[in-house]
């Protein structure tokens, strides 16, 4: 777009160029009465600027049509300087009229000046011959002299004026006669130049119209392609702002996703890794538990088993042989317990489905710390709700957690005093 915009503003200039050229072509040759050879010249090397100008032209104009009439003109601009140079001939021709005037009034001049001379008659010489001598001379008279004298000088006067008027008659004649061949021949010339002129007019005219059109057509051309640019630049920029605008909604979704669930892990890793060390702690205070309940039993069986030998009745044998057996009992218990936790861990663990009543199990948990609840002096109070009801699950994964429910019970009870301790089933 940028280079047809300067194709135009080149092609205006040379168009104001060439109409000022034409113009001071118009104007010089109304001159042409008072020209000469430098003149001729002049408008000759004018005329080849105009023409060279118009030929620049030609380049820019599109259509054969627009082209044939810049020839056109350039040969009528040629011609009418061929029509010129012969109306500059003319008018010289007319100016050397004049000077024929001028060469013959110097014969007039001398030929009045002698007629102004006064006029001498000659007298006649009788011829003498042979037979003179014979003839008798006749003497004429005076009066008779005087009047032929005076008929000569009439005669010569006469002659004298008609040789003058002849004179200026033939140079009157002769520069009218001149005159009007020349104004003849003018006025054809005339009139081919003005023929020419209108066909150079029309032409001019048909030329001046051609481009008008043209530049209203590369105006209106241009002027639809900047709106059609500006509305293609309007729809790629309306494009590419919602282009942009979805591709922001769309990174803020996933950012916003992407936090949320980076946040959602952190606090799944936070909860995870709080449950886990509360399950480490747990564990620790389990396994210092169960340590603690192993040694509790494994010491009742070595002293148990150390008086067994040196008893003699035969029921203290009985109940040593019974606290033997229920502490090895609560032993194989917590070790069962440990195992069922390890294969938990791993994912091993295998289900013992039955039926059995909630309220009853955490009944039978309460009822068996009670005795030792009231020698400590504590108070444990319980209290059901919505435990009336009968389950059908693993009843040892139950246990585990009513030995792990015991283990926390023991431990309150062997290190705290004075203490109520609530359990809401």
């Amino acid at each position: 777009m940028q280079q047809d915009e300067q194709e135009l503003l080149h092609f205006w200039h040379l168009t104001g160029k060439a109409y000022a050229g034409l113009l001071d072509l118009a104007t010089y040759g109304e001159t042409i009465s008072v020209w000469d050879e430098n003149d001729r010249s002049t408008y000759q090397k004018r005329r080849n600027e105009v023409c060279g100008i118009l030929q620049s032209l030609k380049q820019y104009v599109h259509t054969s049509g627009q082209r044939v009439r810049i020839d056109s003109l350039c040969l009528l601009l040629e011609r009418k300087e061929q029509l010129l140079d012969t109306v500059m001939h003319t008018f010289s021709r007319f100016r050397e009229a004049g000077e024929i005037i001028n060469r013959k009034i110097q014969l007039i001049a001398s030929h009045i000046r002698n007629e102004k001379a006064p006029v001498g008659v000659k007298e006649e010489v009788p011829k003498k011959g042979f037979w003179s001598f014979l003839k008798r001379k006749k003497r004429k008279s005076v009066y008779s002299e005087q009047k032929e004298k005076r008929e000569r000088l009439q005669l010569a006067e006469k002659d004298r004026k008609v040789s003058t008027a002849s004179i200026l008659h033939s140079l009157n004649r002769e520069l009218t006669g001149r005159q009007e061949t020349e104004r003849e021949r003018l006025l054809v010339q005339m009139e081919r130049l003005f023929n020419n002129n209108m066909a150079l007019n029309c032409r001019l005219y048909g030329i001046i119209r051609d481009f008008e059109f043209e530049t209203d057509r590369r105006l209106e051309e241009r002027y639809m392609q900047f709106l059609k640019a500006r509305e293609r630049s309007f729809y790629t920029v309306s494009t590419f702002a919602v282009f942009i605008s979805l591709l922001t909604i769309l990174l803020y979704i996933i950012i916003h996703r992407e936090l949320n669930r980076r946040n959602r892990y952190r606090r799944q890793l936070e909860a995870s890794n709080l449950e886990n060390t509360e399950l480490l702690q747990s564990r620790k205070r389990m396994m210092l538990t169960i340590a603690h309940d192993l040694r509790s039993p494994l010491a009742i069986i070595r002293a148990t088993a150390e008086l067994l030998p040196g008893e003699q009745e035969r029921a203290m044998q009985e109940e040593y042989a019974g606290n033997i057996r229920y502490a090895s009992d609560y032993m194989l218990s917590l070790v069962d317990t440990l195992m069922n936790f390890y294969l938990l861990d791993i994912g091993q663990a295998r289900e013992n489905i039955s039926v059995f009543c909630l309220e009853t199990l955490f009944r039978e948990i309460t009822n068996n710390y009670m005795p030792l609840v009231q020698k400590k002096g504590l108070q444990l109070l319980t209290w059901y709700s919505g435990m009336n009801a009968v389950v059908s699950c693993d009843k040892g994964h139950l246990q585990q957690g009513r030995r792990i429910i015991s283990c926390l019970l023991i431990s309150q009870l062997l290190s705290i005093f004075n203490f109520h301790y609530l359990f809401y089933y």
